[in-house]
């Protein structure tokens, strides 16, 4: 007859299995409590900038507009502008030419405007 011994040994695996549940646990509570501390910011009074940006619009067929309104010229139209700095929107149609885009951006950049955005949809 055999006898059976007895493994005196501790099975670690699912001990650190718990103690890592356990820590992400912990990770997560604390995220939460951190983001629900209340902080009251002073309050000042600032400057209220309303700068209006020219929306400027390329259109598929080579066409452009600016704030709904078609231009046949856009370094004229921006020479008026080129004293402010404004800011402007760049809307492009889908199936607009990349090459009329570019166009755009070159007038835009040769009168020295240094402030323009790509408009995209969400």
């Amino acid at each position: 007859m055999k006898r059976h011994q007895v493994i005196q040994e501790i099975n670690l695996t699912p001990f650190i299995d718990v103690l890592l549940v356990l820590i992400i646990i912990l990770m997560m509570i604390q995220n939460k409590i951190v983001s629900q501390i209340a902080v009251d910011l002073p309050h000042g009074k600032g400057q209220d900038k309303t700068l209006e940006a020219l929306e400027l619009t390329v259109h598929p067929d080579g066409q452009y507009s600016i704030n709904q309104k078609k231009i046949k010229d856009l370094g004229s139209y921006f020479k008026d502008f080129a004293d402010k700095n404004p800011t402007v929107i760049l809307y492009g149609d889908r199936k607009t030419p990349y090459s009329f885009v570019v166009h755009a951006l070159s007038e835009i950049q040769k009168i020295g405007i240094t402030q323009v955005s790509l408009a995209v949809d969400d």
